[in-house]
């Protein structure tokens, strides 16, 4: 896919044009579109001097910027002006770099992209900025088919050589009185259900991504809270990176802070890519 950039000139946005650049670098045409809406940036000498700097990083590797400067009362408003073909563009954005009381991605340029229907988009979360957009392990919680990581899996091609590992996690998610009345054989059961689902989706990963160079694990948690097992698997095998999709439905209602997205968002001890595919 093309990648599309849409930049706002923070110190946050310099980080995240790391992850556009290391995508960028492995697209057909090696060319960075940046985008940056006129209004939300800093003064004009302030964004030249930091845009000059992303051109020579991309330079290094081998990645041509095409950077378009628009007027639009919006970021959303400039990134649809600027998409030249929608299907096969991917568009890299932030989310807020601290969560106030809306959340880090509720009513952000992140969230009203991911909420249109045909575009393909990503917002980076960055924690640790020294990964400098090369992450070695990545984490991909899964929650159904093998075929709904398809977004996930475009992003883990993209990111090129740099990926060493792939752990997927599959939680396997009941209620909080549900859990506490769990049986053993019931454990068991969910567990091997869970066992299988995962061995599908990690079976269906190596075939997509046909690089013998990544290694790709899998593991299972039956618990009454997702959120936490992503967070306490990321910890435990020190993730550089997490990608994980934002479902439709979530996206269709106001994030809340106990959003599971949001809680991720906030929690994350690592760097955080939330995507959505378009149909």
């Amino acid at each position: 896919m093309k990648v599309l950039f849409a930049y706002d000139g923070s110190i946050n946005g310099d980080w995240v044009a790391k992850y556009a650049i290391r995508l960028a670098a492995n697209s057909e045409t090696r060319t960075l579109t940046v985008v940056s809406v006129q209004k939300n940036t800093p003064p004009p000498r302030y964004l030249t001097e930091k845009i000059n700097r992303i051109t020579s990083i991309a330079a290094d590797r081998k990645v041509t910027l095409d950077v378009k400067l628009i007027n639009a009362k919006s970021v959303f408003e400039g990134v649809i002006s600027a998409l030249e073909d929608p299907a096969g563009t991917l568009i890299v954005c932030s989310v807020r770099t601290r969560g106030n009381a809306r959340g880090y991605l509720y009513e952000t340029a992140a969230s009203q992209l991911m909420k249109h229907p045909e575009l393909n988009t990503v917002a980076f979360r960055i924690v640790q900025p020294g990964i400098l957009g090369s992450p070695h392990n990545i984490l991909l919680p899964v929650a159904g088919r093998p075929s709904g990581i398809a977004g996930g899996v475009s992003l883990l091609h993209q990111m090129g050589s740099t990926v060493r590992q792939c752990r997927v996690l599959h939680a396997v998610s009941v209620s909080p009185r549900h859990y506490l009345r769990l049986t053993a054989t019931e454990m068991t059961n969910l567990r091997l259900h869970g066992e299988s689902l995962v061995a599908a989706v990690g079976r269906h990963l190596s075939q997509q991504l046909n690089n013998p160079s990544i290694r790709i694990d899998t593991a299972v948690r039956v618990s009454e809270d997702w959120v936490r097992e992503v967070i306490v698997d990321a910890c435990s095998y020190k993730s550089d990176l997490i990608i994980v999709e934002a479902a439709g439905a979530s996206l269709r209602t106001a994030l809340r802070r106990d959003d599971p997205i949001e809680r991720l968002l906030h929690e994350t001890p690592c760097d955080i890519a939330i995507h959505r595919r378009g149909d």
